[in-house]
């Protein structure tokens, strides 16, 4: 079993809004896509360049993937929970967070 929680976008929302310093999300999506609109004070690593750059994560954290409908973020949670990390992946990812919290959406997300 992974060590992986999958958490809404509401319980992110609200638990940002409590204390944002504790959160490191990282967007596994393209970098045209976390140009076009990400969640804001995200970090984008897509999945391609993930395991080069893991230890540019900050694991003190409460570290969470997104991606643009959980798919993608959770494939990448499940190879990095195997590694030995505690992470959680964002349940229906930018299509849902911009839908709870569009103010903390940098952009302009649309569901393409």
């Amino acid at each position: 079993m992974s060590n992986v929680t999958d958490i809404t976008a509401e319980y992110l929302v609200e638990e940002m809004n409590k204390n944002p310093d504790m959160w490191e999300i990282i967007d596994v999506r393209e970098e045209y896509e976390y140009q076009d609109a990400h969640i804001k004070g995200a970090k984008n690593i897509p999945m391609g360049r993930l395991k080069d750059e893991i230890d540019s994560i900050d694991w003190g954290k409460n570290v969470v993937f997104v991606c643009r409908s959980g798919g993608r973020s959770l494939e990448i949670a499940v190879e990095v929970a195997e590694m030995g990390y505690g992470v959680k992946n964002l349940l229906g990812g930018m299509i849902e967070f911009s839908k709870i919290a569009p103010e903390l959406v940098e952009g302009n997300f649309t569901d393409y």
